[in-house]
C-alpha cells in the first residue's frame, strides 16, 4: 500500500498489482467504516448526520497526532478521548467539544505538524 501510494509507476514496474491494492484498500476502509458505524449507532440517533461529531473528533485526533504518523493519529485520538471525558466530568458536558478544539488550537500553535509529525523542511532552490 505504501509503495503504490508513494509512486504508482515504480510500483507497477516492480510487479505490484496496483488495481488489486486499490481494491483491497477500499475493502479494508469499508469494513473498518462499517464496524465503526455499528459500534456508534446504538449511542446516537439514526439520522443522515449521525456520525458528524465522531467524524470531527476523529479528524481532530488525526490533526493532533500528525497526519504522517499512524501511531501519532492513534495517540492523538486517545488524547482527544481522555481530555473530552475529563472536561465532561469535571467542568461541563456542554463545553467538552469547545475545549477539545481549544486544546487542538493550542497544540497546533506550538507544533503545527502535530505531536508526532515530521520535521518541517524547506527546500532551497
Amino acid at each position: 500500500m505504501r509503495a503504490t501510494a508513494q509512486d504508482l509507476m515504480a510500483s507497477r514496474l516492480m510487479g505490484i498489482r496496483v488495481n488489486g491494492i486499490f481494491m483491497g484498500t477500499w475493502g479494508i476502509g469499508t469494513v473498518l467504516g462499517s464496524i465503526a458505524g455499528l459500534m456508534t449507532a446504538p449511542l446516537t440517533f439514526l439520522s443522515p448526520n449521525m456520525m458528524s461529531e465522531v467524524l470531527i473528533l476523529a479528524f481532530a485526533g488525526a490533526i493532533l497526532g500528525g497526519f504522517v504518523s499512524l501511531p501519532g493519529a492513534v495517540f492523538g485520538g486517545l488524547i482527544i478521548g481522555v481530555f473530552e471525558n475529563m472536561v465532561s466530568y469535571y467542568i461541563s458536558p456542554e463545553m467538552k467539544v469547545v475545549l477539545v478544539f481549544v486544546l487542538i488550537i493550542a497544540i497546533l500553535y506550538v507544533r503545527p505538524q502535530g505531536i508526532f509529525g515530521g520535521k518541517k523542511t524547506i527546500k532551497k532552490v
